[in-house]
């Protein structure tokens, strides 16, 4: 059993090295190209809030996306797999994706590598890897 989950692993990481699996990087702002006041007069406090380059995800979900590295190689950096024989993660809800996740476990749903992969989580990686899949957007 330990072997053949060794093979899976070195298998999974194989696809996600031949994908070529890299986010984009967020755009940062460039402060520099902002005029300065040409008096005191002219400043003002700034009231105006700007997004965040990165949604800022629970901890929960940070602690989810940590432990996503095998689970990207078929189901995408970002919760889009790769292809049709994967399903996308992004957008489905955290309960339903807890749930699939217990029945691959108990193998209530069947499919051979992910009973395998899931026989290795706790109930705390499935609830850390739900909320990280839950909280990616479509």
């Amino acid at each position: 059993m330990k072997n053949t989950q060794k093979t899976l692993t070195l298998l999974i990481l194989a696809s996600a090295l031949t994908f070529g699996c890299s986010e984009d990087k967020p755009k940062v702002n460039d402060e520099s190209k902002v005029a300065a006041p040409n008096s005191a007069s002219e400043t003002k406090p700034n009231t105006q809030i700007k997004a965040p380059a990165e949604v800022i995800l629970s901890d929960l979900a940070q602690q989810g996306k940590a432990k996503s590295a095998e689970c990207l190689s078929c189901h995408g950096v970002k919760g889009i797999s790769y292809g049709p024989l994967w399903p996308n993660l992004a957008g489905l809800s955290s309960a339903y994706i807890e749930k699939q996740l217990k029945n691959f476990r108990n193998e209530t749903r069947i499919n051979p590598m992910m009973n395998l992969y899931a026989k290795s989580l706790s109930d705390e990686d499935i609830k850390q890897l739900a909320a990280y899949y839950g909280s990616l957007k479509r």
